[in-house]
């Protein structure tokens, strides 16, 4: 766990991103590309100086020839001081920009873990915040106002969902999503994971309540707190929820990949962009590529 503060304007886009699994031949190139350019281009009605990249883990494929879901054909490169060179490498024109880089379950591999912390090794390298598995960060204006909290992990799991119609399989999911994060803090008004190669966004769900006030009956709605309160609980309904998507697909050509072996379903290529206008969460859009 860390602990981050960081000094944003009133206006901007968070890209949540994660689950590149460089070194791996199902890596989808294209899709990451596309996501650079977007990182430096307009996104809404702000300018590219305006985005700001959370790198949620799983940097690296990192499974060694000892890994029983290695395999030579779905390997693109096997070693694992390479991979690491090609994810800095990938992360470079964006680094300015990125908040944390938190570390995946591949970074945290028994083999992996043999040679050391690689997710910190990378950040060091290129110069950024390393943000351990899970980091809370606080998001403050140069006035020093927190405009709220944001709980970011790599995260845990699975969301393979399967009863009942496509919209009910969603909905599970978006409930499982919920259950991963709800209890792990209480102060944050954004909860965003990877980890399941999943493309999911959840907002805050107003709720309608009955008021007596003044001797007259009024109908409130609660949503999400306009204003951060330091110390306040942020009740699990009233809280913004993001699961990130990958930019590793799912199969491949002429081999086997160990997500075809293990019966996934197609990963969903893409990542979340988190919108802040005026000191305000006021929505997630889902990007897919």
């Amino acid at each position: 766990m860390e602990l981050i503060t960081v000094t944003v304007p009133l206006d901007f886009n968070l890209f949540l991103i994660s689950d590149a699994h460089v070194g791996a031949v199902t890596h989808d190139d294209d899709a990451w590309e596309t996501m650079v350019e977007m990182v430096h281009s307009p996104y809404g009605d702000l300018k590219p100086n305006r985005n700001y990249v959370v790198d949620h883990g799983d940097a690296i494929e990192g499974i060694t020839i000892d890994d029983p879901r290695f395999s030579f054909e779905s390997t693109l490169e096997a070693r694992i001081f390479n991979q690491m060179s090609m994810a800095k490498k990938d992360r470079l024109s964006i680094k300015k920009k990125i908040i944390c880089w938190l570390a995946g379950n591949h970074e945290f591999s028994r083999s992996v873990r043999k040679m050391g912390d690689a997710t910190k090794e990378m950040c060091d390298s290129i110069g950024v915040k390393y943000g351990t598995y899970s980091a809370i960060i606080t998001y403050k204006t140069v006035k020093d106002k927190t405009l709220f909290k944001h709980f970011a992990t790599h995260g845990y799991k699975s969301m393979n969902m399967q009863a009942g119609s496509e919209e009910q399989r969603i909905a599970n999911m978006k409930t499982k999503l919920k259950r991963n994060l709800r209890n792990k803090t209480a102060s944050c008004l954004l909860n965003s994971m990877g980890h399941t190669h999943k493309l999911l966004t959840l907002a805050p769900i107003p709720r309608l309540h009955i008021l007596d006030k003044g001797g007259k009956l009024e109908q409130v709605y609660q949503s999400a707190p306009l204003e951060y309160v330091d110390g306040e609980i942020i009740h699990e309904d009233r809280r913004w929820y993001a699961n990130t998507g990958c930019f590793l697909k799912t199969l491949g050509i002429g081999f086997s990949t160990y997500s075809e072996r293990a019966g996934y379903d197609p990963t969903e290529i893409g990542f979340c962009v988190a919108r802040v206008r005026h000191g305000k969460l006021v929505g997630i859009d889902e990007v897919p590529i």
